[in-house]
């Protein structure tokens, strides 16, 4: 007599008339679709009915319910008694992610910017960007790291350009010989763009990550430029002219009080151009959470509705920090495997922290420490997280959100990511439905 038992942290839902679905919240990739007897023969798995009542109840053959139980515990979706330790091991990462400070200096002034030193210096010199390729190198060959991904970002980085143009070729020929992946970003307001900026993008598979904060007067609200001139149609029209050119743009938004009832043109401009994109809630200002919350209702009717002719939204869009797909313990990979360096080669935990005298483990000039050394010294802190987030059943999605960040040991937008992270998941499920009754109708 084999009975079966669901995992705790399991969320179990209908999709539509035929489908629904069932995730391990405490456990990567572990969502299934499921068709209605399916459904049925998960429902009734308490913990006490033997596989064989359940199958008499439903009217099915026990070996098939008995098969099926046996694919839904190789998913982490029920055990047999004993359950699984689902705790995410420590993996010695082979990447590195560096956030590079390259200059200062910003065309636009933003009322929400972090950066404390905006436009009190200008960029990073050139004895500071040979002695960051020199640190690369000995990184990578102590930790044999597989992949480096450089985030050039500012102040504004394009306002620099050529200067880092030539680091980029500089660095792409020191590490030729070396068995690991160079991916350089661009993280931009993208107000500049020039035929140049473009080829050269092109050429060495630049990829741009650019701040838009609305569509047209949304964005405008809170992005101008220093004269107060409005910014969107010039960003519009230069990633229309990266995204023509196949050019990877992603987008990320941060969401004020002042542009969320904007979020609906901007969730049908970003779905329709095939843009990868990012909603970030603002932090460390007044917002309407209540109101935000209604808000990306709208965005979800949106997404579902882009889902249903083919869209892929888990492939395509992520809300603040949150882990739908991979999982995890922390929120970013700061303290693990990335940090972020400052103009004068200084590296810091966070680039939040910039100019704040926190967070600074060391800089690029120390030789007797490599990169990995020195954000090992300022290893992930884990901080505070409340009682209710340590059993949460997104525990793993949101990891209580950043820790500069929290309130009372939890990320201040709890309430919406309990409303909305169900949501994510039945889009998730979805795409899968779409996909699959593509499949057969082909």
């Amino acid at each position: 007599m084999i009975i079966a038992h669901k995992y705790d942290h399991l969320l179990i839902d209908e999709i539509n008339e035929k489908f629904g679905y069932a995730s391990n919240t405490w456990l990567a990739d572990s969502l299934r679709l499921l068709n209605k007897p399916q459904l049925a023969i998960l429902n009734l798995i308490d913990g006490k009915t033997t596989l064989d009542e359940i199958a008499s109840k439903l009217h099915l053959d026990p070996f098939v319910v008995t098969q099926f139980a046996n694919s839904l515990a190789d998913r982490n979706i029920i055990h047999f008694g004993v359950p699984k330790n689902l705790e995410n091991e420590h993996i010695s990462p082979k990447s590195l992610t560096l956030w590079i400070h390259t200059t200062n200096k910003c065309n636009l002034g933003c009322n929400y910017c972090y950066i404390s030193t905006l436009q009190t210096t200008g960029g990073m010199s050139d004895q500071v960007r040979k002695q960051l390729i020199n640190r690369l190198l000995v990184t990578q060959a102590n930790h044999k790291l597989e992949r480096i991904h450089l985030k050039l970002a500012g102040g504004e980085p394009l306002t620099q350009y050529k200067i880092w143009n030539d680091f980029i070729l500089q660095a792409t020929k020191a590490f030729e010989s070396r068995n690991c992946e160079l991916k350089f970003s661009f993280l931009t307001n993208l107000t500049i763009l020039n035929q140049e900026i473009v080829s050269f993008a092109r050429a060495n598979d630049i990829q741009f990550g650019v701040s838009l904060d609305g569509y047209g007067s949304f964005h405008d609200n809170t992005r101008q430029f220093k004269n107060g001139k409005s910014s969107f149609n010039q960003v519009d029209r230069n990633i229309r002219w990266l995204v023509k050119e196949k050019i990877k743009v992603s987008v990320s938004s941060v969401i004020t009080q002042h542009n969320m009832a904007g979020l609906l043109p901007l969730t049908n401009y970003l779905i329709e151009k095939k843009i990868h994109f990012r909603y970030s809630v603002v932090r460390g200002q007044f917002i309407d959470r209540n109101l935000l919350a209604k808000y990306f209702d709208q965005v979800y009717s949106v997404m579902e509705a882009a889902v249903e002719k083919g869209w892929p939204a888990s492939k395509y869009f992520r809300l603040n920090d949150l882990k739908i797909s991979e999982l995890g313990t922390q929120t970013c990979s700061s303290g693990e495997s990335g940090a972020a360096i400052y103009v004068n080669g200084d590296v810091h935990y966070c680039h939040v922290q910039f100019g704040t005298g926190l967070g600074k483990t060391g800089d690029i000039f120390a030789t007797d420490l490599d990169l990995m050394d020195l954000i090992k010294i300022g290893a992930y802190n884990e901080g505070y997280k409340s009682e209710d987030c340590m059993t949460c059943h997104f525990r793993h999605m949101c990891t209580s959100g950043c820790p500069m960040y929290r309130e009372n040991g939890k990320d201040p937008n709890c309430g919406i990511y309990h409303q909305f992270i169900p949501k994510l998941l039945r889009l998730k499920a979805k795409e899968r439905y779409y996909i699959l009754t593509q499949y057969k109708n082909a």
